[in-house]
């Protein structure tokens, strides 16, 4: 399944909710959810419509690929809690945007996922931390940014080969690496090709870099992909 969506972002300090980031628990989340009503008006603004526009190609590729691609997308991590304490002005919005197509679809055949919103809250969860960015293909160093997307089978790449041990075996690998990937991706288009960096031990994980090897902010790993890698050059080692 892939779902694209751009990349403006705008917070609305009428939509920031009060609540403190700390305070903020699984539970919390499920209480405001439950209390979404269709009373209000609705005026999205621009990142809200791009959210908005981003939920409806994931519910059409939910409903058109079948149980199968929908399943597998649930297996992605869930930052739905990490990322609400990150930025806590994003649920205000996310609420609205859920209520905004539960109207604009009551008559049509995304009803039935957007009736409650476990579906919705699903692929917002795994928004964050699992989609790629699409990036112009340019050989410069400024090469512009067009928004993101998501790849469900591509998103089960791990980062580097630093923080997953799958045997004894590769302990020894893991103490010594530095965020070293052994995949390299590739956008063709709409979709995007990954390709070795080395020769692949039989057994080996194949890993990507979440970040650029000139990035120099390793807090990033857990800000953006809510994890803390412990390599080397992570640690400060």
């Amino acid at each position: 399944m892939e779902v694209v969506r751009t990349m403006k972002l705008k917070n609305g300090d009428d939509e920031t909710p009060s609540v403190e980031p700390a305070n903020i628990s699984a539970e919390y989340l499920d209480r405001v959810w439950a209390s979404v009503d269709d009373s209000s008006p609705l005026v999205l603004n621009e990142f809200e419509v791009d959210t908005a526009k981003f939920l409806l190609v994931a519910l059409v590729s939910k409903v058109s690929n079948g149980l199968g691609s929908w399943t597998d997308f649930l297996s992605l991590q869930n930052n739905e809690l990490a990322y609400a304490r990150h930025k806590p002005y994003i649920l205000a919005s996310h609420l609205k945007v859920f209520r905004f197509l539960r109207i604009v679809c009551a008559s049509s055949v995304l009803k039935a996922d957007l009736d409650t919103p476990e579906v919705v809250r699903a692929i917002l969860g795994r928004d964050p931390g699992n989609v790629f960015g699409i990036w112009e293909d340019t050989e410069s160093n400024e090469a512009e940014m067009f928004g993101w997307a998501a790849y469900v089978a591509a998103s089960f790449f791990n980062h580097g080969l630093s923080m997953f041990i799958v045997t004894a075996e590769f302990i020894n690998l893991n103490d010594s690496a530095d965020c070293s990937p052994n995949l390299k991706k590739r956008r063709l288009d709409r979709t995007i090709e990954f390709y070795t960096l080395r020769d692949v031990r039989p057994g080996e994980e194949l890993c990507i870099s979440y970040i650029s090897e000139l990035d120099e902010d390793r807090n990033r790993l857990f800000q953006d992909w809510f994890f803390q890698c412990r390599c080397k050059r992570c640690l400060g080692a």
